[in-house]
């Protein structure tokens, strides 16, 4: 396996939330906070919404995204492009019902529910690579000796849904 997917898998595992940005009816970009569920086979990268209301609406119409992932302690992002297929399976949605959904969801639009799996096309992602500590070094020695900082070039790659299960 890729070397490059295995270290985005690692990544991603450390990732609870993301920005999805969708598209809506009138062409324009809208982005919403959405909380990345447990990686299943047939689907590694999902999350639960509704069809009624941003993004599973918006998706229903343009099924293009990006997710963006970002890790406060050290600065490690990912943004992800790719597509989405809403999955209205009332069996499926049943059987990966999470009591906390119960907060997002209400009685009055549980059965809107749908499951939104995304289909990876392109990921591009960074971490420095010596840790936190390294990095705030190296941004001190920039300042008093007037170079540059030297991080980890960002990693691209082009990779399927099934590529990522395997790496999960």
């Amino acid at each position: 396996m890729n070397n490059e997917i295995e270290h985005l898998a690692k990544l991603l595992d450390d990732f609870r939330f993301c920005q999805m940005v969708t598209i809506d009816g009138n062409g324009e970009m809208m982005s919403r906070p959405m909380t990345l569920q447990t990686p299943r086979n047939d689907a590694p990268i999902w999350f639960a919404a509704t069809k009624t209301d941003v993004p599973g609406a918006n998706l229903l119409k343009d099924p293009r995204v990006n997710l963006a992932f970002h890790r406060d302690s050290d600065h490690a992002w990912i943004s992800m492009t790719g597509t989405a297929k809403v999955n209205t399976s009332a069996r499926i949605i049943q059987d990966l019902w999470k009591d906390s959904w119960n907060i997002w969801f209400s009685d009055d639009n549980k059965e809107d529910v749908v499951l939104l799996e995304i289909e990876p096309k392109k990921v591009t992602f960074w971490e420095p690579e010596k840790g936190q500590l390294a990095q705030f070094a190296s941004i001190m020695k920039s300042k008093f000796t007037d170079s540059t900082i030297d991080f980890a070039p960002s990693k691209s790659l082009e990779l399927s849904r099934k590529e990522l299960s395997a790496a999960l």
